[in-house]
Formats: structure tokens, C-alpha cells, sequence
């Protein structure tokens, strides 16, 4: 089925996906927006522990669509209207039932990107592969690389795009009495990087500075290195050592760091 739905690409050369036009006056739709606009109704997304638009509500709070998804991502809603965003936040396309990244387009049919991974061999030999076959647990909202935080096992892990492990370091999430205790559990995008010079290896952040992520009413915390081991309290923060961060700065570099899974 063809649509008159037109997309809007950035101007870096990335051929990355930001914006969707939708047809029928529905107004604009931003790309991972947390609301959408039809016939000049606006309407409001809540989402589970993926992103996922579980029920969509008017701003009188009256349900208005309710999805369920299988574990890959086949949506069943139901309502009045149709969110223009579903499984794991992606832009769900009508007429070929894709579901558009920034990157590249999901079939949650199948379980699989119908395009190669942009970062190549780089991001693991499948080049094809949904988060290495654990859609419950992960979500890759741009095709590219994450991090896993794995409390129980005290490891930050680095995973391609597919889920494949690239590399494990020691990692900790143990807090002070003055904070608002340990990180939640859940996936949180990445926000940015702060270098703080000023530390030192046995400062606050250690030799590489802070990889800051958007935790809702935890401004700030990120993963970090310093003081004397990864088991060293925090504000809330996962400790990791000065070799991971390291390795973050250079991987952050060449492929841009985009999300974390806490568990």
C-alpha cells in the first residue's frame, strides 16, 4: 500500500531518519516523540520497560489505543486511533508493516533488520540480527551498539548491535546513604560525555570521565571509573574501571554510544 506519509532525513550525510510528515493533516510526528497530533487532537503515549507504546491516551486521560506485542515486536492494537509509534518506540509503517530506526527498518515478523548493519563487520558477523535474539530484555533503537549492566554478575558488557559480547569489564553500582539509591532497572538512551580533567585516576570519575545516560529524575548519573576499585560507592552511577572507560571513549569515537540495559 502506498502512503503520502513523507520522511525527513538529517543534513550530516547519515542518512539518518528524524522526522515523519503524516498524511491526512495529522501535523508532525518527531522521530522517538513522546506524543503525536491527528485532526488537531493531541494525543499522549505510555510506555513499557522497552519503549514500547502500550497505551495511548487524550489529554483528558481517557484511553484512546491499547497495543500488545508478541516477543519480536508483531503488534495487535486496538482503539480509536493508531499510534504512530509502537514496538520499542520505532515508527511503526503501515503499509509495510516495518518498523523504521533511525538507521535501518525492522521486520518484527521475522525477527530481523532488513538492511545491513551501517557499522559493518564492526558490529558482529550477523549483520541482520535483532539484539541477539533477547527482545524482551534489549531494544536497539538506532541498529547500532549498547551497554549492558549486569548487577549480579558485577560486569559492564559491550554488545554489536546483533547482542553479540565484544567485551566484558568489572563493573559496580554500589551507592551512598545520601542518594537516591541504585540505578533502576530498564534501558536508558545515551546523553552525553563529560571529560572532568580534574579527577585523576583516584578521583570521583577516574582518568576517563562520565558517560552520562537520560534516567528520569536522575540527572547526571552515567558510568564512570575512579577511586579505589569498581566496588567504590557512588550517587547512584555504575563504577566500572579506568581500562572500560578507555575503551569507551575510543568505541564512543568511531560508534557512537547509544544506549544501556540496567538488570
Amino acid at each position: 500500500m502506498l502512503t503520502n506519509n513523507v520522511f525527513a532525513y538529517d543534513s550530516a550525510g547519515r542518512d539518518r531518519l528524524t522526522e515523519a510528515a503524516l498524511s491526512k493533516g495529522d501535523g508532525r510526528a518527531e522521530w522517538a516523540r513522546a506524543s503525536q497530533q491527528q485532526n488537531g487532537t493531541n494525543y499522549f503515549y505510555l510506555r513499557d520497560h522497552l519503549g514500547s507504546v502500550r497505551e495511548m491516551v487524550n489529554a483528558s486521560g481517557s484511553i484512546v489505543a491499547e497495543a500488545t506485542y508478541d516477543p519480536y515486536g508483531v503488534a495487535t492494537v486496538k482503539g480509536s486511533v493508531t499510534p504512530t509509534f509502537q514496538y520499542a518506540g520505532y515508527y511503526a509503517h503501515q503499509g509495510s508493516g516495518l518498523n523504521l530506526t533511525w538507521y535501518r527498518a525492522y521486520d518484527p515478523v521475522i525477527g530481523r533488520w532488513q538492511s545491513r548493519d551501517p557499522i559493518g563487520e564492526d558490529g558482529g558477523i550477523n549483520l541482520y540480527g535483532y539484539v541477539g535474539n533477547k527482545p524482551i530484555d534489549a531494544v536497539d533503537l538506532l541498529g547500532l551498539s549498547s551497554l549492558d549492566f549486569d548487577r549480579g554478575n558485577s560486569t559492564l558488557t559491550i554488545r554489536d548491535n546483533s547482542g553479540n559480547i565484544l567485551v566484558s569489564f568489572p563493573a559496580a553500582n554500589n551507592t551512598t546513604s545520601t542518594c537516591k539509591g541504585p540505578w533502576p532497572n530498564g534501558t536508558y538512551p545515551y546523553a552525553y560525555y563529560n571529560r572532568h580533567p580534574e579527577s585523576g585516576a583516584t578521583g570521583p570519575y577516574g582518568l576517563n570521565g562520565i558517560f552520562v545516560f537520560d534516567v528520569p529524575d536522575r540527572p547526571g548519573i552515567g558510568v564512570h571509573s575512579g577511586r579505589a576499585c569498581p566496588q567504590s560507592k557512588t550517587l547512584g552511577c555504575v563504577r566500572t574501571t579506568d581500562t572500560a572507560t578507555s575503551y569507551l571513549r575510543t568505541l564512543n569515537s568511531i560508534d557512537p554510544i547509544k544506549k544501556i540495559l540496567i538488570h
